[in-house]
């Protein structure tokens, strides 16, 4: 169990498992009116919308995850409150702790060096906010991922970028991607550093209604 925690097995196990969920439903002639992708997920949705090639997404998850490994280590924190109260827990620790997730009203993420969370947390429980750690060691989505940004910003230079086929959620902005950010290197390499804003994701996918959503992938977590 604990090596398969690590992040050199368990990212490209998220992505090959969501991309061949995906393929799964497209052979059953499930034609997807628009795709999000939660952190991880945000590179399977592209390659099932074509900006990735197939093979190119499979050896950039792969170096993104061996970089991940070698990463400071960190702390994830999943914290029961709005993000004005998330986002004052991370500033009180100014530098050293960061929103890296708003998943949506009342769930939000917060990351950083394992000491500063952990002052975050007593803080957050202190008022009375509920929060837990989650099973990582890494602090994704927070400048403390530089290091390996920088490194795949190199990798992504190799490879073409298409513009998306179907309509794709932008985890970096909150919106819809736009051609010129499907194609852009930096804004992939940038992807494993900045903070997922999955509430607004989820906002645009609701725009589409009545479209019904299905998430594909190994759990259901992200399900309303």
């Amino acid at each position: 169990l604990q090596r398969f925690n690590s992040p050199r097995v368990t990212q490209p196990a998220i992505f090959v498992t969501e991309l061949a969920l995906g393929y799964t439903l497209l052979d059953l002639g499930l034609a997807p009116a628009a795709m999000a992708g939660h952190s991880i997920g945000e590179f399977a949705a592209a390659t099932l919308a074509g900006v990735f090639d197939e093979t190119d997404a499979l050896e950039l998850i792969a170096t993104r995850a061996k970089l991940s490994a070698e990463a400071p280590e960190g702390k994830m924190l999943a914290v029961n409150a709005d993000e004005a109260k998330a986002q004052a827990a991370a500033d009180a620790e100014k530098g050293k702790v960061w929103m890296a997730v708003r998943n949506a009203a009342g769930r939000q993420v917060i990351a950083g060096e394992v000491a500063a969370v952990d002052r975050a947390a007593t803080a957050l429980a202190a008022a009375g906010v509920k929060c837990r750690p989650l099973p990582v060691n890494r602090a994704y989505h927070t400048p403390l991922m530089a290091e390996a940004e920088a490194a795949l910003a190199i990798k992504l230079q190799s490879m073409t970028l298409q513009p998306p086929s179907v309509p794709l959620c932008c985890n970096g902005s909150g919106g819809w991607m736009d051609d010129a950010t499907a194609t852009d290197p930096i804004y992939w390499a940038a992807h494993v550093a900045s903070c997922v804003r999955w509430s607004e994701n989820m906002a645009a996918l609701a725009s589409k209604a009545p479209a019904t959503v299905v998430e594909v992938g190994s759990g259901s977590s992200l399900a309303p």
